[in-house]
């Protein structure tokens, strides 16, 4: 039995993890939808997976505000990789829309069991997700952005400007970003990246890996406060020639608020050297926050030198708190 129309546990729609994200079906009602890139048509209604749509911004796109949109994988007896090829806009008409990939391996969307996209076509200048509705939630795809024009675009972007982009609380959640070409720099807008954000309040990244790409997660205050966000338990990872920044964050013309969290992440395979900053973590400004509980792949000496407002491998004001970071199985400088 299922609160759901259509029997949504029945269809295969099983969702992936448990948690609060999951409670929008509660309400979802008639507006949950399917998305099956090999047997889908752009023609169907999308209220059940044999009368699937076959991209995700077709569903977005027949959906109302508080949607749950399941995406299935694409996959072959050969073990071939196939991508959905899209690009996504989530319109301010429409908040608090969950889109979770289906794959089998929660956390693990790879090249081969999980749902992977790319955008519409090659050199495609524009974001693959821009998120101007509040509130959307996003777990567990693979998302590559091997096609995207670096100068021009991210894979996830989210902004507050008037009434015409609310994007406040996005999560993103057990996704992997893999390829970035968009790189944050100081002083440079837009910003760019893997998850980017003018003024994006109340945002949450947790559990993503975030492999060979030149920005992870940059942030810049573009309208009013920068603050209210977490980045934890993610992985930025790839060979340092690839990477330029893992985390940047900047006031930009706004300026910081409180709650700044940078907790329990893995910073991996050595410092980037293939950008603009080639830093771990490139926070600008005197915002408030804590920094605690990371891994940073470095053998370089702790100090002021490495870690602080002048660190090369972590510029960081000292008014942020920093607590049990290590690096070379040592404590970074400014713990107890």
């Amino acid at each position: 039995m299922t609160m759901v129309s259509d029997g949504l546990y029945a269809y295969g729609g099983v969702p992936v993890s448990g948690g609060a994200g999951r409670l929008s079906l509660i309400w979802a009602n008639e507006n949950v939808f399917f998305v099956d890139g090999v047997n889908g048509s752009a023609g169907n209604p999308g209220k059940k997976p044999e009368e699937a749509v076959a991209l995700i911004s077709t569903a977005v796109g027949k959906a109302s505000k508080d949607a749950v949109i399941y995406v299935r994988p694409q996959t072959t007896t050969g073990s071939a990789v196939m991508y959905y090829r899209d690009n996504i806009t989530i319109p301010v008409t429409k908040p608090n829309m969950s889109i979770i990939g289906c794959g089998a391996t929660h956390g693990n969307p790879n090249t081969y069991t999980g749902v992977q996209l790319k955008v519409a076509a090659a050199a495609t200048d524009s974001h693959m997700f821009d998120v101007d509705g509040g509130g959307l939630y996003l777990e567990n795809m693979r998302l590559f952005g091997e096609d995207m024009t670096g100068a021009t675009a991210s894979i996830v972007n989210v902004d507050i400007a008037g009434s015409t982009q609310r994007g406040r609380g996005l999560t993103v959640n057990a996704c992997i970003f893999e390829e970035c070409l968009g790189e944050a720099s100081l002083g440079t807008t837009p910003i760019l990246g893997s998850v980017t954000g003018g003024t994006c309040t109340y945002l949450l990244v947790e559990n993503c890996v975030f492999y060979n790409c030149l920005s992870g997660v940059a942030l810049i205050g573009t309208s009013g406060t920068l603050g209210r966000v977490a980045i934890r338990n993610n992985v930025f990872a790839g060979a340092p020639g690839y990477r330029g920044v893992d985390v940047y964050l900047s006031p930009g013309s706004g300026e910081y608020g409180s709650w700044v969290e940078i907790s329990r992440n893995i910073f991996s395979d050595g410092l980037p050297t293939g950008g603009a900053n080639n830093k771990f973590i490139f926070i600008i400004g005197t915002g408030t926050g804590i920094i605690a509980g990371n891994y940073f792949a470095s053998t370089a000496p702790t100090g002021a030198t490495g870690w602080g407002p002048s660190g090369t491998e972590c510029t960081i004001p000292d008014t942020f708190f920093m607590a049990g970071n290590f690096a070379n199985e040592v404590i970074v400088a400014g713990q107890t």
